[in-house]
């Protein structure tokens, strides 16, 4: 019954307390974004997650202290393990980053907390014959803690919509060889096989160096790739609006195509009805009649930008023999670039006709545009082919052979969505895909107006 007070006896003393609320508030302070807010509503949330973690480092460090008088090979390894625990719990179930930046996070937070915690211990034993202020490498070593997880949360990898997988990798590698270092010198240490010296404490604070260095350079190859993809959306946007141009053009030309046909056809009715060929007037007024029905019916919503678009992608629609099927209620003006309108609109659609035209039977998108709000609802609805693998479509996976051209139509809606402060959600219900997406049309920003 000794042992289960013996941590706080001996053990939970100013310095392990300092200690744990240093590891506590890099944990909240790396793993979840926080902002002050109203009446400091943020601050209050803010500290009462770092009483929550301190008081779980607390718990857990001593269970593990009273288990290691049973447990031999927990002792020398219980307070670093403590941290682990309390890490992998916060960083699983409290932080909402997604799960690559909680990898990188939550391992650059505990190898940084056990290095810096057995370098101050270390060194309070190698000059603990000196006498004086000892505890101050202790201090120096939470200080260290806390600064460091400063510079994480000021350039934190979560901003960043997909770390590298070999990031991720570099980083569990670098964690796991420097946490087996720690846990060595922890347990020979206790265990009396290895003597503090200058060495040691030199070995400890090079890991910790190694730390500081991996995650600069994880975070420096993040920031390199990210601007990779903004520089291949951007490149998509502007071969987007080449395409468009391209296919108004087209249209503008087909247009001109038709109406010489019709006056054309005109005449030839004109010459048969004035012989008084009455009969065969009437045959071909039928002809001419059964090629219009197969011809695409144009929008007109009454938005000249919009209606542009669509007719845009209703004759793409027509030569994939897809019928798109269009309930739109619009203003003639909308606060949103048109541009930007046009891009949101032929990915979606794009996609949904690509896709419908792979599927049996019917082949009909279902497009729903309205003003709902003070937000732009835009949803397209198109039938799945029966060999999808559903999980890849949900992920957004392409089926292209380029690989590199992964997801750059999805990068272009999510940034628009993003510009608009809007929202993009896909789903598959039954055999149908649901694109649907939200436009702020309050957003306040300088937005050239259709």
């Amino acid at each position: 019954m000794e042992e289960l007070f013996l941590y706080f006896t001996f053990v939970y003393d100013w310095v392990n307390v300092l200690q744990l609320l240093a590891v506590s508030f890099s944990v909240v302070l790396v793993l979840s974004p926080f902002s002050f807010g109203k009446r400091g509503r943020g601050l209050l949330l803010f500290c009462a997650q770092i009483a929550c973690v301190f008081a779980a480092e607390t718990l857990l460090n001593w269970m593990l202290f009273y288990l290691s008088h049973f447990v031999y090979f927990l002792s020398g390894i219980n307070f670093p393990l403590a941290h682990l625990v309390t890490i992998a719990v916060y960083a699983a179930f409290i932080s909402r980053y997604d799960v690559k930046s909680r990898f990188v996070l939550a391992a650059t937070v505990f190898v940084t907390a056990i290095t810096t915690a057995e370098l101050g211990t270390q060194m309070m034993r190698l000059f603990a014959s000196a006498g004086g202020f000892i505890e101050g490498f202790a201090v120096a070593a939470d200080v260290l803690i806390v600064l460091f997880a400063v510079l994480i949360h000021v350039y934190s990898v979560h901003v960043f919509g997909n770390i590298p997988a070999i990031s991720v990798a570099i980083t569990l590698a670098v964690a796991a060889a420097s946490a087996a270092v720690v846990f060595g010198v922890e347990i020979a240490s206790i265990r009396n096989a290895l003597e503090t010296s200058p060495s040691v404490c030199l070995i400890l604070f090079y890991v910790y160096l190694i730390t500081v260095a991996v995650y600069i350079v994880i975070y420096c190859h993040c920031t390199e790739h990210n601007r990779k993809i903004i520089l291949e959306v951007d490149k998509k946007l502007l071969e987007a609006d080449i395409k468009m141009l391209s296919l108004s053009e087209q249209i503008a030309e087909e247009m001109k195509e038709l109406r010489h046909d019709i006056k054309n056809q005109y005449l030839v009715m004109g010459v048969m009805l004035k012989e008084k060929r009455y009969e065969e007037a009437e045959r071909y007024f039928q002809d001419m009649q059964s090629d219009f029905a197969a011809f695409p019916h144009f929008t007109d919503c009454g938005n000249a930008a919009v209606n542009s678009i669509m007719n845009m992608e209703t004759l793409k629609a027509a030569s994939k023999r897809v019928q798109i099927l269009s309930k739109i209620s619009v203003p003639a003006q909308l606060p949103v670039a048109v541009n930007d309108l046009c891009r949101i609109f032929v990915n979606l659609l794009d996609n949904a006709l690509e896709a419908a035209e792979k599927t049996e039977g019917d082949r009909i998108v279902d497009l729903n545009v309205r003003v709902q709000n003070d937000y732009l609802y835009i949803s397209v609805v198109n039938p799945v082919p029966a060999d999808t693998d559903r999980t890849a479509a949900l992920g957004l996976n392409t089926t292209k052979q380029e690989v590199r051209e992964h997801g750059y139509g999805h990068k272009i809606v999510q940034k628009i969505v993003d510009k608009y402060n809007g929202y993009i959600h896909y789903a598959i219900e039954g055999d149908e895909f649901i694109a649907e997406a939200l436009l702020d049309l309050k957003t306040e920003s300088k937005h050239d107006t259709n």
